[in-house]
């Protein structure tokens, strides 16, 4: 026996640790750089989001220019951004001009002003109005009704004549009083089985010989963003309709067939047109 510290002999598994270590260690590094990758590969997913943001506001943007140079004037007053969106989902200034540019753009290619007082079924905060109002032939026609009571009162302040209306029929008007109705992305939000209620008030306020433009949910939107309906395909095979309820102010999805709305408006108002707009259908009826 001696008083000096014994060293173990070195053995082969005492050797492996510190490599053991070293793994360990480099797998941490590799762990990090993983995650750091990943966190890196979020934030070019988001970054490109904002730029497709970005490159569609630029779009939007040009479509507005593109319409007011013809015009020579300028719009009014635009709403505040919580009335901007409940007329959609997107709620810039860009958004809400190009929208309003391309509505009104089809207004003016369907109606005559001089034909009559015009209706703005839906008008919201006056997405098409602002629009419509750079013709002074307009501003004597025009009246909107939506059942957004904020918006009504906004547009009632800058002088619009508007009314609130309910989500079901009657409308506040007297019979025979439209020469022309129109109406951008209601019945898209309306269930289905109410749409021929609505087609038999527009038949009412309707003068004879009127016209109604408006837009559904249909053929063109099942072929356009199928992916974004699949889940409603099994009832629309069914009915001919779907209705999905979403949280928002008129955000619910309502789907009818082509055939479904003929059948809807059958024997009140006779089909002049059919089309696209966008990404709906889009119906021209005339009152008999």
């Amino acid at each position: 026996m001696t008083d000096e510290l014994e060293i173990p002999a070195q053995t082969p598994e005492n050797a492996a640790f510190p490599l053991e270590k070293r793994l360990v260690a480099a797998e941490a590094k590799v762990d990090q750089r993983g995650s750091r990758i990943t966190e890196l590969a979020h934030e070019l997913v988001n970054a490109r989001a904002q730029v497709r943001d970005l490159q569609r506001q630029v779009t939007q943007y040009r479509t507005v220019v593109d319409r007011l140079l013809p015009l020579g004037t300028w719009l009014k007053e635009l709403p505040p951004e919580h009335l901007r969106l409940n007329v959609g989902t997107v709620t810039t200034e860009s958004n809400f001009l190009a929208q309003g540019a391309m509505s009104s753009a089809r207004v003016m290619k369907e109606f005559d002003p001089s034909a009559g007082p015009m209706l703005d079924w839906g008008c919201g905060s006056g997405r098409t109005l602002n629009w419509l109002l750079a013709d002074p032939a307009w501003e004597k026609v025009y009246h909107g009704c939506d059942v957004d009571s904020a918006a009504i009162a906004w547009l009632k302040q800058l002088g619009v004549r508007a009314e609130v209306c309910g989500d079901e029929p009657r409308l506040p008007y007297p019979d025979n009083t439209f020469a022309g109705i129109f109406s951008f992305s209601v019945l898209t939000h309306i269930p289905p089985t109410a749409h021929r209620g609505w087609y038999q008030e527009f038949q009412r306020v309707l003068k004879p010989g009127g016209r109604v433009f408006c837009t559904t949910c249909g053929d063109y939107t099942l072929e356009i963003d199928s992916a974004r309906l699949d889940s409603l395909k099994p009832q629309i095979a069914e009915h001919g309709w779907a209705f999905s309820e979403t949280e928002g102010h008129y955000k619910h999805i309502a789907v009818a067939t082509r055939a479904y709305t003929t059948k809807a408006f059958e024997g009140l108002l006779e089909e002049e047109s059919y089309g696209r707009y966008s990404n709906m259908d889009a119906f021209v009826l005339r009152k008999r």
